[in-house]
């Protein structure tokens, strides 16, 4: 048995490397798009997916324009 991450507050954190962390845990606990979750687990269709899309958008952008320069 893990940690109870019922309703964990997990917007931003980078969680990239965290072992033992289940797909349950991940869907109990509220997070977004700037959540980084290890490769085997998927973000909660539930969670904020507006935001998801921007900050990829936001990032892709970003990383255009910083080779431009």
């Amino acid at each position: 048995m893990g940690a109870d991450l019922r309703d964990t507050d997990l917007r931003g954190a980078d969680l990239e490397y965290s072992i033992f962390l289940t797909q349950q845990q991940v869907n109990s606990a509220k997070g977004n798009a700037s959540t980084k979750l290890p490769r085997e687990l998927v973000i909660p269709s539930y969670w904020d997916v507006h935001y998801r899309f921007l900050c990829t958008n936001y990032l892709l952008y970003s990383s255009f324009i910083n080779n431009c320069l």
